[in-house]
């Protein structure tokens, strides 16, 4: 039995593939979700969500899946270090990413890139390059073991240990 602990969870979708039968599932996620039916009949009996900033969740867990979430941090370094406490064995994190090749952490709060389908995104606030994102995620004590582009190279899912 292991432990999966999906922060910005929403419903749990991006972990859904880590857990089997018997495991320990976690989704944390803030208010915004405060409406969804967690009893829904897709979700496995024993499904344990905690309405709650993710930086106040401090439990480890086996695998942490953060899906589409280091760009709402206002700090993404501090928040990987929390990531880092908070892994006992593999990380999954998936984010989009900027373009370039040099390492940067490109501040876009409150632009039109940060969310094309908002005039103002007021919880977007960084969106790093490749190069950037690998660099803090080793600068916080990860190892990237594997890591697969998708959207057309606009995203990444990183396997981390």
């Amino acid at each position: 039995m292991k432990t999966v602990l999906d922060l910005g969870a929403y419903d749990g979708s991006a972990s859904r593939e880590y857990v089997e039968e018997g495991d320990r599932w976690i989704l944390v996620d803030n208010h915004q979700y405060i409406e969804y039916d967690w009893s829904h009949p897709k979700l496995p009996k024993g499904v344990e969500y905690h309405k709650m900033d993710i930086m106040d969740y401090h439990e480890p867990a086996d695998i942490v899946v953060c899906s589409n979430v280091i760009y709402h941090m206002e700090d993404p370094f501090k928040f990987l270090h929390h990531l880092r406490k908070l892994t006992k064995g593999k990380l999954i994190l998936n984010t989009y990413l900027s373009g370039g090749e040099e390492p940067e952490w490109k501040y876009i709060y409150g632009t039109e890139e940060a969310h094309p389908h908002l005039k103002t995104a007021n919880t977007i606030y960084y969106r790093p390059t490749r190069a950037a994102l690998y660099e803090a995620l080793e600068e916080a004590g990860f190892t990237i073991e594997s890591k697969y582009e998708h959207d057309g190279g606009a995203q990444v899912k990183v396997f981390c240990v």
